[in-house]
């Protein structure tokens, strides 16, 4: 049995209950859906990982709602919002296509700052005058023609990064719109101590922007019951301002199936499998572990494929030494599409998720809708993600991850039963239409 969740789902000081019926009032809330992240991230080949994946699928979700829904791009060379008509299509990338031409994406400049350095507050007004001009121009030349929103009237909603979502909400409240907005947080990690960035200037700019953003929104969106709680926690010991008010918004345990033709030849024998695992946080080193105390213990080192790009401080901490006996067993498979990443699920022995901390979790739901096991570390939000499907470790424990590796490789009655049971239990999952149909639901009332 899992570790008791110890943030989610007990005492949470803000309900969300479901939706249980997918019939909307007649007079609908006009809703502008911001895709300025899918934008900003649209070249490249992991544009539709992470926070950009969420945007763009649950853009999907409500494109498919028959609810009142304005998709809107923000130019910071106009500070305006401008309404896009996006399509969908299995077959290409990631699904989604913006119809605007990529060369206008914005050069990024941060115009909300905390000031206090005399020499930035002197250069970057002049410098961000030069730059919105210059992205005017990139807007200009790349032939864009497209209707100016005036978001008056309407719930905006964003699930960016705060670093692009500020200068949207600061547009609002200096236009004096009657806007009621609604922005989704992903994650607190920089507050904690599980990655060395804490102390970097990436933290201090995430405090900043998300001290900025949330006195300034009328309703926050964790997305998930633990990711609240720590907003609760940073709130409650001046880290964070307090919300005016929080709506948790759980996201989806759901792979989409794309029509996109296989790339990569699957391994030709068991492998496990981690997704977008890094050192750190991400806690790659704990699998590496595992599979030295099985080499140290006589025991057989199984295939590990690493999905996802290829690190650089990966490759070099695999090129230490003492890791020489394990190195030949593990294989990259960089920027799989999504056909070749389901595959891979699917015909994994199972999916490693070892983060010692997550928002959510989006490969471990996308391996539990695929059927594929997951051995998961307790971190709650993985807890919360995964529920009573997955098969959970202590992420610092080596030999109990070790162990967990050698019964699920080697027990095929064992192997077997953990997937009967994510089949039993696949319609308790969450799809992106659910996510969709719960903020429509949040922001209808």
């Amino acid at each position: 049995m899992p570790a008791p969740l110890h943030h989610a789902c007990i005492q949470f000081f803000y309900p969300l209950e479901r939706v249980v019926a997918y019939g909307y009032p007649s007079h609908m809330t006009k809703i502008a859906y911001d895709l300025s992240e899918v934008f900003s991230q649209s070249t490249g080949k992991d544009q539709f990982y992470g926070i950009a994946r969420v945007v763009a699928e649950i853009a999907y979700g409500l494109f498919r709602s028959e609810h009142d829904v304005t998709f809107v791009l923000y130019s910071p060379g106009h500070a305006k919002f401008f309404e896009i008509v996006p399509t969908w299509d299995e077959k290409s990338y990631a699904g989604i296509n913006l119809n605007v031409p990529t060369s206008a994406k914005p050069m990024k400049f941060r115009n909300i700052y905390k000031r206090g350095n005399l020499l930035r507050d002197l250069l970057s007004p002049a410098i961000g005058a030069v730059i919105r001009f210059k992205n005017r121009e990139r807007w200009r030349k790349s032939g864009i023609e497209l209707k100016e929103v005036k978001l008056d009237g309407y719930s905006f909603f964003s699930a960016g990064r705060p670093k692009l979502i500020i200068d949207m909400v600061h547009t609002i409240r200096t236009r004096g719109w009657n806007t009621k907005s609604y922005v989704l947080l992903h994650d607190f990690f920089p507050f904690h101590d599980v990655d060395e960035r804490h102390q970097s200037r990436f933290a201090a700019s995430f405090h900043h922007d998300n001290s900025f953003l949330i006195p300034r929104t009328d309703v926050i969106v964790p997305n998930s019951y633990f990711t609240a709680n720590d907003l609760e926690h940073f709130a409650g010991n001046g880290t964070l301002p307090k919300p005016k008010d929080v709506k948790v918004l759980q996201l989806a345990q759901h792979s989409i199936h794309s029509g996109e033709h296989e790339e990569i030849f699957l391994p030709d024998r068991p492998y496990f499998m981690c997704v977008g695992t890094l050192l750190g946080r991400k806690n790659l080193d704990i699998v590496l572990d595992a599979m030295m105390h099985l080499h140290e213990t006589g025991r057989e080192v199984p295939l590990l494929i690493l999905a996802g790009q290829k690190r650089s401080s990966v490759v070099r901490h695999l090129d230490k030494p003492e890791l020489e006996k394990i190195r030949k067993q593990i294989r990259f498979v960089v920027h799989p599409n999504q056909t070749d990443l389901n595959r891979l699920y699917q015909n994994a022995i199972a999916t490693i998720i070892p983060s010692k901390m997550e928002g959510w979790g989006l490969p471990a739901g996308e391996a539990l809708h695929l059927g594929c096991p997951v051995i998961s570390s307790t971190a709650d939000a993985l807890v919360e993600c995964c529920g009573d499907l997955g098969v959970f470790f202590d992420p610092d424990d080596k030999e109990q991850l070790a162990d967990l590796m050698e019964k699920f490789a080697t027990d095929q009655e064992y192997r077997d039963s953990v997937r009967d049971k994510i089949v039993a239990g696949k319609d308790s999952l969450r799809s992106w239409d659910t996510v969709a149909a719960e903020l429509i639901e949040i922001m209808e009332a």
